[in-house]
Protein backbone atom coordinates (compact mmCIF):
# COMPACT_ATOMS: atom_id res chain seq x y z
CA UNK A 1 0.00 0.00 0.00
CA UNK A 2 1.38 3.10 -0.96
CA UNK A 3 1.30 6.48 1.28
CA UNK A 4 -1.22 9.53 0.14
CA UNK A 5 0.32 12.55 0.01
CA UNK A 6 -1.55 15.32 1.58
CA UNK A 7 -1.17 18.84 0.40
CA UNK A 8 -2.70 19.91 3.26
CA UNK A 9 -0.56 18.43 5.67
CA UNK A 10 3.09 20.00 4.09
CA UNK A 11 0.91 23.24 4.24
CA UNK A 12 -0.13 23.13 7.68
CA UNK A 13 3.17 22.14 9.31
CA UNK A 14 5.23 25.03 7.22
CA UNK A 15 2.78 27.66 9.13
CA UNK A 16 2.49 25.72 12.06
CA UNK A 17 6.15 25.59 12.26
CA UNK A 18 6.48 29.19 11.35
CA UNK A 19 4.09 30.42 13.96
CA UNK A 20 6.07 29.27 16.81
CA UNK A 21 3.66 26.79 18.19
CA UNK A 22 3.75 23.25 18.94
CA UNK A 23 1.50 20.27 17.80
CA UNK A 24 0.34 20.17 21.53
CA UNK A 25 -0.54 24.11 21.83
CA UNK A 26 -2.20 23.68 18.12
CA UNK A 27 -4.19 20.65 19.03
CA UNK A 28 -5.34 22.47 22.71
CA UNK A 29 -6.20 25.64 20.40
CA UNK A 30 -7.84 23.48 17.98
CA UNK A 31 -9.94 21.13 20.18
CA UNK A 32 -8.55 18.07 19.10
CA UNK A 33 -6.24 15.36 20.16
CA UNK A 34 -2.50 15.94 19.97
CA UNK A 35 -2.33 12.30 18.05
CA UNK A 36 -4.68 13.97 15.35
CA UNK A 37 -2.24 17.16 14.69
CA UNK A 38 0.32 14.39 14.70
CA UNK A 39 -0.93 12.21 11.78
CA UNK A 40 -2.15 15.24 9.75
CA UNK A 41 1.61 16.68 9.64
CA UNK A 42 2.92 13.17 9.14
CA UNK A 43 0.20 12.83 5.62
CA UNK A 44 -1.35 9.63 7.35
CA UNK A 45 -4.43 11.85 7.60
CA UNK A 46 -6.66 14.12 5.91
CA UNK A 47 -8.65 16.59 8.17
CA UNK A 48 -12.19 16.64 7.64
CA UNK A 49 -12.95 20.39 6.84
CA UNK A 50 -14.22 21.54 10.00
CA UNK A 51 -10.73 20.48 12.10
CA UNK A 52 -8.83 21.89 8.97
CA UNK A 53 -10.45 25.19 9.53
CA UNK A 54 -9.88 24.79 13.65
CA UNK A 55 -6.18 23.73 12.99
CA UNK A 56 -5.16 26.95 11.05
CA UNK A 57 -7.02 29.35 12.98
CA UNK A 58 -5.15 28.15 16.19
CA UNK A 59 -2.08 29.26 13.96
CA UNK A 60 -3.54 32.72 13.53
CA UNK A 61 -3.74 32.25 10.04
CA UNK A 62 -7.27 33.26 8.36
CA UNK A 63 -8.11 29.50 6.02
CA UNK A 64 -8.28 31.83 2.95
CA UNK A 65 -4.67 33.21 3.11
CA UNK A 66 -3.63 29.90 4.05
CA UNK A 67 -4.48 28.87 0.38
CA UNK A 68 -4.26 31.47 -2.01
CA UNK A 69 -1.45 33.68 -0.47
CA UNK A 70 1.71 31.32 -0.04
CA UNK A 71 5.02 32.68 -1.00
Amino acid sequence: MSKKAYIFSQLFRDVRMNSGLSQWIVSVKAGTHLSNVNQIEAGHQEPRVHVAVRLVAACDVRFKLFFFEIN
